[in-house]
């Protein structure tokens, strides 16, 4: 006689779930990029063009302040230099003319010394056209410095009109990248 067999069947119902282990983990999140903006100068604020939270791209506008002094001294500036250039054409000029005047002022005072101290009428002469010679040296030399510094005074000019519109640019404040405003 031969023992029994026992079989035993078991049936298991098999279900798909999805794993995913979890790893817990300590630290803190820092964004890739951040700014801390500000103006460069100082004035009134004229518009807010975000608001916290918001996502904005790279040069979009953030505020605005009123750029009409601004403005005023980008025109002041474009002014004076406009002025500065005419006036350096006008001593250029000038400059020319006195030349050419003190030419014949000393061409005078050269005939009335031939003629002579013996007359009190010619001494006179001679006394007024060296007074007047004089008059033309000091023009002349005043006229001569004004070329030659014209370089420099329009280097300041055009500095300052450079600073002007910067500061005039300054009166928006963009983003300098894509991100999400924190605070305004």
């Amino acid at each position: 006689s031969e023992p029994l067999a026992a079989v035993l069947v078991q049936s298991f119902q098999v279900e798909a779930i999805d794993l995913q282990p979890e790893i817990e983990i300590t630290g803190r999140l820092q964004p890739a990029n951040r700014a801390q903006l500000r103006f460069e100068l100082s004035g009134q604020l004229a518009a807010r063009h975000v608001e916290p939270g918001q996502v904005v791209e790279k040069e979009d506008k953030l505020l605005s302040m009123d750029e009409g002094d601004a403005r005023d001294a980008l025109a002041e500036a474009q002014a004076k230099l406009a002025m500065e250039q005419s006036a350096i054409k006008r001593d250029r000029q000038l400059l020319k003319i006195s030349k050419k005047d003190k030419k014949l002022q000393s061409d005078e005072v050269a005939r009335l010394e031939k003629l002579g101290a013996g007359s009190l009428v010619s001494a006179s002469r001679l006394d007024q056209a060296r007074q007047r010679l004089l008059q033309l040296e000091s023009a002349e030399a005043q006229l001569q410095y004004s070329v030659e510094t014209a370089t420099a005074r329009l280097s300041s000019i055009n500095a300052a009109l450079d600073r002007a519109q910067r500061n005039l640019e300054r009166t928006v404040l963009l983003a300098p990248f894509a991100g999400t405003v924190n605070t305004v």
